[in-house]
């Protein structure tokens, strides 16, 4: 059976796939992303005039890098995002075994414990077109170098775009090599360019 496969962004970002922005940093891949949520929120159409034909979306959007009060919102608020309808996800809450008695922790999202969590968050709310992590590395919970802790994650992570519609895009740097192409150059294991369905290489123009 083959199904036809459908894009938030026409022949850029599909839906219910894993997308990733990679490059150097200061090369503008969080603003690609902050610039996608804001025409995602609000249905405006997309920076090459393909048109955005689904409609206002949520997404939900995890950043290691920058605070979310006096950079993520601002910059959001600065490219025309609709904020109600963006999540930023700040903590992740878990539960701590004192002795006999459970209690209630909050700590940075991992992928390799929550991706089920945000499985279930994707089934429950539709609506979510995009989820964005900046950058990945910072929210494995596991050695990003090592292909057998890292590939359980992109194959849960896969699949629970594949029960959605929803889009994951996820910020990764390149690593010091020089000597490889341009896939190789992305910083980890290999599986996680290896379930990637779109990688976008981002540089900067030396005449611009």
């Amino acid at each position: 059976v083959t199904e036809r496969t459908l894009w938030w962004w026409p022949d850029r970002i599909p839906q219910g796939k894993i997308s990733l922005f990679a490059g150097q940093p200061g090369c503008g891949k969080s603003f690609a992303v902050i610039d996608f949520i804001a025409r995602l929120t609000t249905g405006r159409d997309f920076p090459d005039g393909s048109k955005n034909t689904w409609g206002p979306s949520e997404c939900l959007l995890a950043a290691s890098e920058d605070d979310p009060s006096d950079t993520f919102a601002p910059r959001l608020i600065a490219a025309g995002a609709d904020l109600d309808k963006v999540v930023i996800i700040l903590w992740s809450t878990g539960t701590k075994i004192d002795g006999n008695k459970p209690k209630k922790r909050q700590r940075m999202l991992q992928l390799n414990k929550d991706t089920k969590l945000l499985n279930k968050a994707l089934q429950e709310n539709p609506n979510i077109a995009l989820v964005a992590i900046d950058p990945m590395t910072s929210y494995f919970g596991a050695d990003a170098n090592k292909d057998s802790e890292i590939r359980p994650i992109m194959d849960a992570l896969s699949e629970a775009c594949r029960a959605s519609k929803a889009a994951f895009v996820g910020i990764m740097h390149y690593n010091k090599k020089s000597d490889v192409d341009a896939l190789q150059k992305i910083l980890g294991a290999s599986s996680i360019v290896g379930s990637a369905r779109t990688v976008w290489a981002y540089s900067r123009d030396p005449e611009d």
